[in-house]
């Protein structure tokens, strides 16, 4: 019997998404929810002269500000769903990032004015890839070749195995880091 002929067709872009399901596309969009929601946290947290500092968006501001007011735990769960609305529509990598920085050194960086600073594209794809793992990894190892898949795998799986808070956000550090390096790089 002859062999079967393969097909041996490089596989188009259009077709690799296809492969993705909707549980992957949920993922996704449930880790961005993810990393909003602890911004949106993060702000209402903030002093009224930490959040001046920042220059927040009109939109963004009204919504921390009613937030925090608001002393019933319903009622403010609601209103930091108010605050990640109002976020959607920013930059809140670029917000994460400056936010980090005001509660880790007391001052806020300057806007970068010639696109994302590598900080929040490193933001970005660590989102990225929590929500959705290999294809992320893939597309990441293609803007950036000298990308070490085991690496960043290793990295992805400390942060879902760290148990502690602070080992968690430690582990997405690191992420954080490498990412950025090798954003640097590309």
């Amino acid at each position: 019997m002859p062999p079967r002929a393969v097909n041996v067709e490089p596989e188009s872009e259009e077709s690799e998404e296809d492969l993705r399901s909707r549980g992957d596309e949920r993922r996704a969009r449930q880790e961005v929810e993810t990393a909003l929601a602890a911004l949106s946290r993060d702000l209402v947290e903030l002093s009224p002269g930490q959040l001046q500092r920042l220059g927040l968006a009109e939109s963004v501001l009204d919504a921390v500000q009613s937030a925090r007011a608001i002393k019933s735990h319903a009622a403010r769960a609601r209103a930091l769903r108010l605050v990640r609305g109002a976020l959607r529509g920013s930059d809140w990598s670029e917000l994460r990032v400056r936010v980090d920085h005001l509660v880790k050194h007391g001052t806020v960086p300057a806007v970068p004015t010639s696109g994302p600073s590598p900080a929040s594209l490193a933001q970005e794809w660590l989102v990225r890839l929590r929500g959705e793992g290999t294809p992320a990894i893939e597309a990441l190892i293609t803007l950036c070749p000298s990308a070490d898949r085991t690496h960043l795998r290793t990295l992805l799986r400390q942060i879902d195995k760290a148990n502690a808070p602070e080992r968690k956000k430690k582990a997405e550090q690191r992420l954080a880091d490498a990412v950025q390096s090798l954003l640097r790089g590309a």
